[in-house]
């Protein structure tokens, strides 16, 4: 898992994701919602994502200027915390808060992979 801080760091996901599905994790590190998020999402990548896809993160508020370019680049309205699973350059699924789970995150890379 990769953090995302430069353009040049989302540059690299976004073009990963042209050969491999890619997951963007948006963190809050000051939201008690996104703080259990960040944690089913870690706990997926380690028990359950298998090397399916290549996974990265940023921090919302440590680095406004990458997660709004996200938000940007791929037409998807900005939540914290939210999940974007991006295949061929282009946003798969999404979704946010409450909904991030190892298990959806598990049934979504999934279908994507």
């Amino acid at each position: 898992m990769k953090e995302l801080t430069k353009e040049a760091d989302w540059a690299e996901a976004l073009e990963t994701s042209a050969h491999q599905t890619a997951v963007v994790f948006k963190h809050s590190t000051t939201c008690p919602i996104s703080a259990g998020a960040w944690e089913e999402y870690q706990t997926f990548i380690q028990e359950r994502a298998g090397g399916r896809a290549a996974f990265y993160f940023v921090k919302v508020i440590e680095s406004r200027a990458i997660s709004n370019r996200i938000a940007e680049d791929l037409g998807v309205k900005h939540e914290s915390p939210q999940a974007i699973v991006i295949q061929d350059k282009q946003p798969a699924w999404h979704d946010s808060h409450s909904n991030i789970t190892s298990r959806i995150l598990e049934e979504k890379v999934t279908a994507f992979s």
